[in-house]
């Protein structure tokens, strides 16, 4: 908006405005224009959307076999699935591998 209305953003950069009154100011300003300003989103133009990720696969056994292996409890387990999802999966496939070839804990 300051390039637009350089004489308001000048009056704004004076050292003892109240940011708080600034920033009603502006908006006053730009409800009435009826359009986005252009300095809005100047910081997402170009990224892509971020793609969902997939749903992390596993069976009961299996995650009570992890949380067992790994000493974490069934909410440590969700927040794993939340965060880390790709990981998760990666370290669950490697543990039913293990597992479908007769490989026991000891």
């Amino acid at each position: 908006m300051s390039i637009k209305f350089p004489h308001l953003a000048n009056v704004f950069n004076h050292l003892e405005i109240n940011t708080g009154q600034a920033i009603h100011s502006w908006h006053d300003l730009t409800k009435r224009s009826g359009t986005i300003p252009g300095w809005l989103w100047n910081g997402i133009k170009g990224k892509k959307a971020k793609e969902a990720a997939k749903p992390v696969d596993y069976t009961d056994e299996l995650e009570l076999l992890y949380c067992q292996i790994n000493e974490i409890t069934y909410k440590e387990f969700n927040r794993l699935v939340e965060l880390y999802p790709t990981e998760l999966q990666n370290e669950l496939d490697e543990l039913s591998e293990s597992l479908s070839n007769n490989y026991k804990r000891i």
